[in-house]
């Protein structure tokens, strides 16, 4: 599931951004946690688009292009 790895990555920013280094329960650093979902879900992309879980926009973004021509 793409969203456990988004609300891991969410959660260990949110105890880095709180004044916590490490995870209390691997010891290792929320950062390192962080790049390795980041890393993770870029992956993901690539190799199993058909497993994202994310929530999908009701109304798509302009793509860069369309913004630039007005």
């Amino acid at each position: 599931s793409w969203m456990l790895s988004l609300n891991a990555l969410e959660r260990h920013v949110l105890a880095f951004q709180g004044g916590e280094d490490n995870d209390t329960e691997s010891g290792l650093p929320h950062l390192a946690h962080a790049a390795w979902h980041c890393m993770s879900l870029m992956e993901w992309g690539r190799t199993h688009p058909e497993l994202d879980d994310r929530s999908k926009p009701c109304i798509s973004a302009p793509k860069p292009q369309d913004a630039a021509a007005r």
